[in-house]
């Protein structure tokens, strides 16, 4: 059932390259903040629960795609399973899960602008610089965006190793010993986001029909190596900075050292490393949330800006679409300048729980019904597989939104 999963070749390997650099981005700065309340042991569990089913769910999209003889991208195969219901529901959870991201990227990046100038640019400004510098970069096109992000995303793997090789002298592990099982569920949100990056499997597959194996091998290691980064980092984290208790709730951005503060101030997790530790740390640290912001600002941007240029073809100008795409997260991040993490929750939580999770395990068995041809590879599990994947997705979804209210 497993064979194949380790047969690689040069195309494979890019193509795990392009998954993991998807799905590694700004969720990887928001999930210590998150995490960081439940504590290390009670986190890594549901890092390995939502893994897992983000590694599923990758196996349903490749399956779906392989039972039909046309190239088709999510949005088209939910509507052929599912009907129109399925395409807006596919549309509405890609388009929340991009805006909210969107949202949380330019409040992240006006927050790193206001620590590199030490307050001197407010966030609202900084917030307006790394819009515009967005923006022109989308409107260049998908050449430059593909060269500028590929530079960032090597640069901010550099930036990983080294911002864990400067912080390793300053782990305190008794601060591993935190466990707050409770909340485990309610870090779903944030999960969600870090483990999605599924929209491009049917774009990889369409190249890799001819090497089922390698496909196979992309599914598994594009989300398995995402996650080998999250728990390094998080483990890193848990042991550098700690939670924090009611008395540490920093008001001043420039003074948050606990990961609790952070959380108070919608800060990414490098933030309070960066105060707590100094030196080198604080230059890398604002710099790898810079990058790791823009590279998925830019990528996000001009996919939904493609989009709409799908959608209404001629009617809509480029520079119109990329208005329609960018505005409104814009105004939301100008609304809220401190929402980098719960935007990020939202967008995970009803955008990717939505067509990453509920919607994949549903085509999957419908596709297993009225496919157009025997795929060359099914996802294992069989039918129970998919009903489980359905199952944990809308629990962790009602739980959460549950607490909203409580």
């Amino acid at each position: 059932m497993f064979k194949g999963f380790l047969k690689f070749n040069i195309d494979s390997v890019k193509a795990v390259y392009t998954i993991a650099a998807t799905i590694i981005g700004a969720g990887i700065l928001a999930l210590p903040v998150y995490l960081g309340e439940a504590g290390f042991l009670p986190g890594i569990i549901m890092l390995i629960l939502v893994g897992v089913a983000a590694i599923f769910s990758a196996f349903f999209i490749a399956e779906i795609f392989l039972r039909f003889k046309e190239n088709l991208h999510l949005p088209k195969l939910a509507q052929k399973l599912l009907g129109n219901p399925g395409l807006y529901l596919m549309f509405l959870g890609i388009a929340v899960y991009i805006y909210g991201a969107l949202i949380g990227y330019l409040s992240a990046g006006g927050q790193v602008i206001y620590e590199i100038s030490q307050g001197r640019v407010p966030v609202y400004g900084g917030i307006l610089v790394y819009f515009l510098l967005g923006i022109i970069l989308i409107y260049l096109g998908l050449r430059v965006v593909k060269s500028v992000s590929f530079i960032l995303f090597s640069l901010m793997m550099l930036l990983l190793v080294g911002l864990i090789g400067f912080t390793v002298p300053h782990l305190n592990f008794t601060l591993l010993y935190k466990a707050n099982w409770s909340v485990m569920p309610l870090c779903f949100g944030i999960l969600i986001f870090a483990f999605t990056g599924h929209s491009i499997i049917p774009s990889l597959g369409a190249t890799m029909r001819k090497n089922i194996s390698g496909l196979k091998a992309v599914c598994l290691w594009g989300v398995l190596l995402p996650f080998i980064f999250y728990v390094v980092w998080f483990f890193i984290l848990s042991a550098a900075v700690p939670y924090g208790d009611a008395v540490s709730k920093a008001v001043d951005p420039l003074l948050s050292t606990t990961m609790l503060s952070a959380r108070n101030l919608g800060q990414p997790a490098t933030i309070p490393l960066a105060h707590l530790i100094g030196g080198p740390i604080l230059i890398l640290a604002v710099l790898f949330t810079l990058f790791a912001t823009f590279t998925s600002f830019l990528g996000f941007g001009l996919s939904l800006k493609d989009s709409y240029i799908d959608i209404f073809g001629k009617k809509v100008k480029k520079s119109a679409a990329l208005f329609l795409a960018v505005l409104p997260p814009l105004f939301l991040a100008f609304w809220h300048p401190f929402s980098f993490l719960r935007a990020l929750e939202i967008a995970g939580l009803y955008g990717g729980g939505v067509f990453m999770g509920i919607l994949p395990a549903l085509m999957v068995l419908k596709a297993r019904q009225i496919g157009e041809r025997v795929p060359e590879f099914v996802a294992p599990g069989g039918n129970i597989a998919p009903i489980a994947v359905f199952l944990f997705f809308l629990f962790g979804l009602i739980y959460k939104t549950c607490s909203f209210f409580l």
